[in-house]
């Protein structure tokens, strides 16, 4: 977990390959740790098959596996597969938290999409999840800048409470 929490998946590849070598089976976290450094340095092919090693091994993806997929997306400001994984996640019943969601809305912020990052926020909110107020903020000036000062008014009263 040490090396793919550094980023450094390439040295957390090996110490996996030395485990298997070694007789020593990976857990879920493992895989997890793997999938997340992975993610973190935007190599999203990599995770995706680790992801599908999961399946062989009969490990079910949980939150923390969907939260490192839809982080490798987001690294790669890919907003909508991001939301497609996201929304994978919520149909097998996993939960995402406060961070996945953020960075969500903070990746379709980054691409100017702001109607999206104000969907994500309402469903954020239906949650009960508060956002972070500097996610929120940036959703509402964005919003504003797009002529939309309504919807920016009742999701910044909707986000602060």
């Amino acid at each position: 977990d040490g090396y793919s929490q550094a980023e450094n998946s390439e040295m957390a590849g090996r110490l996996f390959e030395e485990m298997s070598v070694n007789g020593i089976k990976a857990d879920i976290i493992t895989y997890n740790a793997l999938i997340l450094g992975l993610c973190k340095e935007g190599k999203t092919r990599k995770a995706a098959y680790l992801v599908k090693e999961l399946d062989r091994e009969k490990f079910v993806p949980n939150s923390s596996t969907f939260s490192a997929i839809i982080t490798g997306q987001c690294v790669r400001k890919n907003s909508e597969r991001a939301l497609q994984l996201y929304r994978s996640m919520i149909r097998t019943g996993c939960h995402p938290n406060k961070a996945t969601l953020g960075m969500l809305i903070s990746t379709f912020i980054e691409n100017d999409d702001y109607d999206g990052a104000a969907m994500v926020l309402r469903e954020m909110l239906e949650r009960s999840i508060s956002p972070y107020l500097g996610t929120l903020s940036e959703l509402c000036n964005g919003l504003c800048k797009d002529g939309k000062e309504e919807v920016a008014t009742d999701l910044c009263k909707r986000g602060r409470s």
